[in-house]
């Protein structure tokens, strides 16, 4: 983390541990999709056939398309 990257979901979960964090006084869930791109960026993070640039890239398509998405049935 501190050179700027993000730790996995398993990372994660050992530090929270750790520090006697509870996770879920840091996440906030507004909705379905938002509650599943953590989900989907950790998966994707964790695909050892995709680079982290090509992750990050694949991760901002599908927020990209599902706001498109929302905005487009919201009208």
């Amino acid at each position: 983390m501190k050179q700027g990257k993000r730790p996995d979901v398993d990372s994660l979960a050992a530090l929270a541990a750790w520090a006697h964090l509870d996770i879920d006084a840091y996440v906030t869930k507004s909705d379905g999709a938002a509650a599943s791109m953590p989900q989907i960026s950790a998966l994707l993070r964790a695909d050892p056939h995709l680079s982290p640039a090509s992750a990050v890239a694949i991760e901002e398509l599908i927020r990209m398309t599902y706001e498109r998405l929302r905005q487009d049935a919201a009208r």
